[in-house]
Order: C-alpha cells, then structure tokens, then sequence
C-alpha cells in the first residue's frame, strides 16, 4: 500500500520521493473525502519541506494509525 512507502522513503531520507508520495497520498483522501487523512498530509507535507525528520517519523506513524483504523 502507499503509505508503506512513507517508511521506506523516510527511513532513506529521500525527502523528494517523501513528498510526492505524501502528495499523492493527500490525493486519495481527498477524492474519498476523509479529511483527517487529508489534513495529516498537509501537515506531514510541511515536516517534509522543514526536514523535521522526528515530525515526519510521528505523522508517518499517525497515517498509519489511521489508514488502519479505517479498514
């Protein structure tokens, strides 16, 4: 799933590839409508320009949390 590769791209410090699949991942929460999924990856964007790599780590985990909370 996408948000796995949150870990993957994080856990590289790959901020470029971070940010598009945190861009893209905001995408599908918006077409599906679930704005708190949204709003964390217009936060977790944020961390990612400021290279807050403890705040992107937390976002991550809280996307996480959410994705699964859903299923």
């Amino acid at each position: 799933m996408m948000f796995k590769r949150l870990y993957t791209e994080a856990a590289t410090s790959d901020f470029a590839a971070l940010a598009q699949t945190a861009h893209r991942l905001k995408g599908v929460f918006a077409m599906l409508n679930l704005v708190p999924g949204k709003q964390l990856c217009e936060t977790l964007e944020h961390l990612i320009r400021e290279k807050d790599v403890p705040g992107i780590e937390k976002y991550i985990s809280d996307i996480d949390s959410y994705v699964k909370s859903l299923l």
